[in-house]
């Protein structure tokens, strides 16, 4: 629209000129040493138009051929970004068919041309790594973004997670602390360091990461709680290999919130009568009672080997009659009883937590119960019941409470306790 708004102009303009030149006539002289031009007026503006023109045309000309190499290698960088960006869709569609190496191959073609060399430097990664290259995966990374402190780190994460992935867990770790030391609160790196130090049962590392993961929020409450308790079981457990003494030492480490935490507190208490210091046992699992009633320091508490059990069994009368229902606490003071040689009330006790809760270890604890009182027919009939739960039952579908060791009460020669078999 705008070339014929020109033309237009230039036309009207035209004949303007032409009419006003044909109603003024004049002429144009040039005068050179012995040469004299002369001329109308009318074609020497006809002809300075057309020389300006011709001269404006030149010139065109000459900066196209000047500039020619440049634009010529434009047009060769443009041609090789588009047949790199080809690559890189292609090779996407390869990764996706599960063609890996044809992927990679393709990939790398265009990686120096291309608009995104990081995606491309990625997909060749990815590639890699299903193929397990693992020196080439990172290779790759490292070449997708040079010099970019925020890309790096990014690609750090990326990179320890394919490591993980791998089971390349030492690796893995290296990475990750190279990221923290650049992006100490970054939450994925985190996350992944917490699993990295699990799935090497690295315990001591994983409990100092714990305040980090609390005072960032990386996990829920939920999967916190979860992991203290692991954390702090697993360190407790590996303590008590080494003795007393490092059981409170690692005791000592936890937090105020860990210490009130069940689970912790019933694997220490655990822990301590394993050492033989069950009068300490006994003051933790109270204590915790006494603040929040929970099963699991239930079940630990009829584990105490006091001198003489009649302290705990008196404990567990007062607590029953706050708690007259409760199966756990029931199993608790039967197995109490059993340490008492109070064969009778155990059998009470027993019998009342079965009628509450047919778990095949309170079933099994009655069978042997039953059995020292020559009570044959009820202690098959007991056994009976609780194999039939053990097979019928899937595992971890209710808590299971740590027997009592009957092996310290001297059952009847020929009956092989089931305290026996379980382990610490």
């Amino acid at each position: 629209m705008k070339r014929l708004f020109l033309i237009l102009f230039i036309l009207l303009f035209s004949v303007a000129a032409a009419l006003w030149f044909n109603e003024y006539k004049g002429y144009a002289l040039f005068t050179a040493g012995p040469w004299t031009v002369q001329m109308s007026l009318f074609v020497f503006a006809g002809g300075f138009l057309a020389l300006w023109f011709a001269l404006n045309a030149l010139w065109s000309l000459l900066r196209q051929l000047w500039f020619m190499p440049t634009g010529v290698r434009l047009w060769a960088g443009n041609r090789r970004r588009v047949k790199a960006r080809k690559k890189l869709v292609g090779s996407l569609m390869l990764l996706a068919e599960g063609r890996n190496k044809e992927s990679e191959r393709a990939v790398l073609q265009g990686a120096d041309v291309v608009d995104l060399p990081v995606l491309s430097y990625l997909v060749a990664a990815i590639a890699a790594q299903r193929q397990g290259a693992w020196d080439s995966r990172d290779q790759y990374l490292e070449l997708a973004a040079p010099g970019e402190k925020r890309a790096q780190i990014g690609l750090g994460v990326l990179q320890a997670q394919m490591q993980m992935q791998a089971r390349q867990w030492e690796q893995a770790i290296a990475k990750l602390d190279w990221v923290r030391e650049r992006a100490p609160n970054n939450h994925h790196a985190l996350r992944l360091l917490a699993e990295s130090a699990e799935a090497l049962q690295d315990w001591e590392r994983l409990a100092e990461l714990l305040p980090d993961l609390r005072r960032n929020a990386v996990l829920t409450d939920a999967e916190l709680e979860d992991l203290e308790v692991r954390t702090a079981q697993a360190r407790l457990r590996a303590a008590a290999e080494r003795g007393p003494q490092q059981i409170e030492v690692v005791w000592q480490s936890l937090t105020r919130e860990q210490k009130r935490l069940p689970g912790i507190v019933a694997l220490y208490a655990r822990s301590l009568i394993h050492a033989g210091q069950s009068e300490q046992a006994e003051h933790v699992l109270r204590g915790g009672l006494e603040k929040a009633w929970d099963p699991r320091l239930v079940n630990v508490y009829g584990e105490l080997d006091l001198k003489p059990a009649t302290r705990t069994s008196e404990v567990l009368e007062r607590w029953l009659k706050d708690h007259p229902e409760d199966p756990d606490l029931l199993f608790a003071a039967g197995c109490q009883a059993l340490r008492s040689e109070q064969l009778g009330s155990a059998r009470s006790y027993l019998e009342a937590a079965v009628r509450r809760a047919e778990r095949p270890v309170i079933l099994r604890l009655l069978g042997d119960t039953y059995d020292r009182l020559g009570e044959l027919n009820k202690a098959r009939d007991s056994y009976r019941r609780a194999l039939a739960k053990t097979l019928g039952e899937e595992p971890g579908s209710h808590l299971v409470p740590r027997s009592v060791e009957l092996a310290k009460i001297q059952p009847p020669a020929g009956v092989e306790s089931f305290a026996q078999t379980t382990a610490f």
